[in-house]
């Protein structure tokens, strides 16, 4: 367990960086950077005394660098990055600025004030639309430039060169991993958001095409064990992980399915034609943090839909 640090979190008001703050704060002193801070739904984190949110964006060079200088962090979570899809086509540009720009005044401004860690967050959407028990070593594939969601991928890709590159070139202690749909609760987006929260409203759920897409989903407390075996663990520097739950495998259609079961009275699935290019397989290849790290993950499928239910429910605001 990691104790005694000062954190710096960029993008670490969202769903991932308030758990994060949640589970180190105990023993840490954490610095929260983001330009949001309506963003962290658990208000109380903001009062532990562990704990300092500091308004900024990673594409402020002259902030990061005097935020850094300021705070002294031993490690350096770097997750500031642009949340769902249709933000990414709405603004594909500030996207690929926050990827490339933001990674290289975090990472540049981690080796000036001589950081001990730096973590760079990328993506499991590095490996294109098919991905099936992939690992980190399999080169890495965007899909068509016709469709603007790759822009997101793409830039992910530059951010783990421009990471490697401070590695190699500065002497910087980096790692690179790649979460696969990470849920859990406190999560307030994507496609078991969506469904929960029709199915408890009696409202049809919404499966595109025919539902075949294929997901691993890992529960937000195993991904946290990894991230810490990563942190506390030398050899993993200049290293890449997948971080993910490849016993948690299920299509949409079943998803959805599956999610009516937990429910008294089902509802219908609307099925609606995407005509957007879409990840059809996500399943990542863990067995490098496996054998590396000895990780890997506990909670399955079933106990993250129910946990998450009971989520929704108490969170009163579907």
């Amino acid at each position: 367990m990691i104790k005694n640090k000062r954190i710096f979190i960029t993008g670490g008001a969202g769903f991932l960086g308030s758990h994060l703050t949640g589970y180190l704060c105990k023993n840490n002193k954490i610095f929260i950077f983001d330009k949001d801070k309506n963003l962290i739904q658990n208000t109380n984190l903001l009062k532990e005394k562990n704990v300092t949110f500091i308004k900024g964006s990673v594409l402020n060079q002259r902030q990061v660098v005097k935020e850094m200088k300021k705070t002294k962090p031993d490690i350096v979570l770097h997750m500031a990055s642009m949340a769902h899809v249709e933000n990414i086509y709405k603004s594909p540009w500030l996207n690929m600025e926050i990827c490339l720009n933001g990674t290289r005044f975090v990472a540049g401004a981690s080796v000036a004030n001589k950081v001990k860690k730096f973590i760079n967050f990328s993506t499991s959407e590095v490996y294109g639309p098919y991905a099936y028990g992939v690992s980190e070593d399999v080169t890495t594939k965007q899909g068509t430039n016709k469709d603007l969601r790759w822009t997101y991928s793409t830039g992910k890709v530059a951010g783990e060169h421009i990471t490697q590159y401070y590695h190699q070139e500065h002497g910087l202690d980096t790692t690179i991993i790649r979460p696969f749909n990470i849920t859990g609760t406190g999560l307030v987006s994507g496609v078991v958001f969506q469904m929960v929260r029709k199915a408890l409203n009696g409202q049809p759920m919404v499966v595109y095409d025919e539902g075949n897409q294929i997901r691993a989903y890992c529960h937000v407390e195993d991904f946290i064990n990894a991230l810490d075996k990563i942190i506390s663990n030398k050899k993993t520097k200049g290293q890449t992980y997948n971080i993910g739950n490849p016993r948690a495998v299920i299509s949409m259609a079943e998803l959805a399915h599956k999610i009516n079961s937990l429910i008294p009275k089902k509802v219908p699935l609307e099925f609606i034609e995407l005509k957007k290019e879409d990840v059809e397989v996500r399943v990542p290849s863990i067995q490098k943090i496996k054998k590396e790290l000895k990780w890997e993950p506990k909670i399955n499928l079933n106990a993250i839909l129910i946990e998450y239910f009971c989520f929704c429910v108490n969170a009163g605001s579907l």
